[in-house]
């Protein structure tokens, strides 16, 4: 990966006119390292439909990869090899091994997401690849809920070592030198990207930011 993380979350209410190939290819394009599938609702035979139209919509840009949220059954008969637990999910340890040993794909990446320090160091003990914490910034997806206190997100960071935490909730191109202060390794967006018309700009201004900032830090 270049730079900081970007993880772009995309569900069905959220894609606009572009259709689920043509948004996946224009998030690849625009720098996302990965794509969050995110359908709790949707029937399996919808959501494999979507899911590989975002496989398709990929297809030869090898920096960016599809990961599931939380379905296990999706992720398998997708033969994706990503997955982003939500706190109430399964534990890291048992997704991997549902999906190398049930269902022979591996290795296995699993993300977590988590909302304190105690979570993230919980996450990070099971075995998880990185660490979503948030809601950092104010969020219309938790409207009236406080942001995380910096001391709590730095004390979360702290601790996780080499373990990537990244940072969500309502995050934009606006925030990302504050993120990188904090010592995040990068963010996941959502309504960044999909308000505007253009996600593959938005995307891109994103990413430039997390490049500008990471080579900053190398000079200090």
């Amino acid at each position: 990966m270049s730079g900081g993380q970007l993880h772009v979350i995309v569900s069905p209410e959220r894609w606009l006119d572009l259709g689920a190939c043509e948004l996946a290819r224009e998030v690849a394009l625009g720098g996302a390292d990965r794509i969050h599938l995110r359908a709790p609702d949707l029937s399996t035979s919808r959501a494999l439909e979507l899911g590989e139209e975002l496989l398709a919509g990929i297809g030869g840009t090898e920096s960016c990869g599809v990961v599931v949220n939380d379905r296990i059954d999706l992720a398998a008969a997708l033969g994706i090899r990503s997955i982003q637990l939500p706190e109430r999910s399964f534990e890291p340890p048992v997704a991997r091994a549902l999906l190398e040993e049930e269902f022979g794909l591996a290795p296995v990446e699993v993300g977590a997401s988590r909302h304190d320090a105690a979570g993230v160091a919980a996450a990070i003990e099971a075995g998880a690849d990185w660490v979503f914490l948030g809601h950092i910034f104010p969020t219309a997806s938790h409207r009236g809920a406080p942001p995380l206190d910096r001391s709590g997100a730095a004390a979360s960071i702290a601790a996780a070592g080499t373990v990537p935490i990244v940072a969500i909730g309502g995050v934009d191109e606006g925030v990302i030198d504050e993120v990188l202060r904090m010592g995040f390794s990068g963010v996941a967006v959502q309504g960044a990207v999909f308000g505007p018309s253009e996600p593959r700009r938005s995307i891109g201004a994103i990413r430039e930011a997390l490049d500008r900032g990471e080579r900053t830090k190398g000079r200090a």
